[in-house]
Formats: structure tokens, sequence, C-alpha cells
């Protein structure tokens, strides 16, 4: 609780202009509302954010919704470890679901094989 993450992603929002998708886009800084063993949760606070992106996003106008699945790093001065996927955000949620990696590599190793 209280850690500082930073969260990437490309949000629906982002989309309308082309189909390159630009983690520079979306970065925000976020601090860690509440955690379990496999999922924390992060609190989005229009004036406690930091917006470290290319893009500065409009105060409580924005839908995060599409934005699953993009990185979470522990945001710690140094080399910054990827530790979750975006589970869970969208237009109406003032929380983001960040699965944490440890879950996420299990589901990984466990799921089924797709050919590509």
């Amino acid at each position: 609780i209280d850690d500082s993450v930073l969260v990437c992603g490309f949000p629906k929002i982002f989309r309308q202009d082309g189909d390159e998708i630009v983690h520079g886009d979306l970065n925000l800084l976020l601090s860690v509302a509440s955690s379990a063993d496999d999922y924390f949760m992060l609190q989005v606070d229009w004036e406690r954010l930091v917006q470290a992106g290319r893009v500065v996003l409009p105060p409580d106008q924005t839908d995060f919704g599409g934005a699953s699945g993009g990185p979470a790093f522990l945001y710690d001065g140094g080399c910054n470890p990827l530790v979750g996927l975006v589970s869970q955000a969208g237009d109406t949620l003032p929380l983001w679901r960040i699965a944490s990696l440890s879950q996420s590599s299990a589901a990984v190793e466990t799921g089924p094989v797709v050919p590509v």
C-alpha cells in the first residue's frame, strides 16, 4: 500500500487517429490503494495523479476502457520492475485492478497453446 506504480497503456479513446499503438501516450503514476496475494488496486485521484505520457488527459473526462493488458511497473527510482498487468479499468471506475505478475505468469503457464 502507498507504493508508486507506473501504468502504461492505450485506451480506446486514443485509437481514433489510426491503428498505431504507442504506450508512451498514457503513462500514469498512481499509488497502490489496497493489495491482496494475486492483485492490487490503484486509486485514480486526479489531484495527486502524475501524468508522464505524451498526451495530457483532461481531468474527470477520460474513459480508460481498453487499457486492460497494459503493464504496471513498480516506480522505485531504480530498475522499475514489471509487477502486474491492468486487468480492469473503465470510464466510471476510479479504481484500477492490477493482476499481479505472479498471477499472470501462472495463467500463461497453464493456459492453452494457440498456434499463431
